[in-house]
């Protein structure tokens, strides 16, 4: 991405991004796909052959705490 194109501020991030788990019993089909597909786990401890998984550790560095807002990690890219 164009350093010009990228966004400075979390508050930018989260005019345009934001998630949500869709209601099980108005929306049962999409409900399906996004828990079965968009949702990370179980690895570690419950599921060790997870494809995320090296050397006993998430490379995708979960599980995560929950943070109510959005940070920039800028050591990640």
């Amino acid at each position: 991405m164009h350093s010009q194109s990228k966004y400075v501020y979390p508050e930018d991030i989260d005019r345009i991004i934001y998630a949500e788990i869709l209601d099980e019993v108005r929306e049962p089909e999409l409900f399906k796909v996004i828990t079965s597909l968009m949702i990370h786990g179980p690895g570690g401890v419950q599921n060790k052959k997870c494809p995320c998984m090296h050397n006993r550790k998430c490379t995708k560095y979960f599980p995560k705490k929950f943070c109510e807002n959005t940070v920039k990690n800028e050591k990640r890219r």
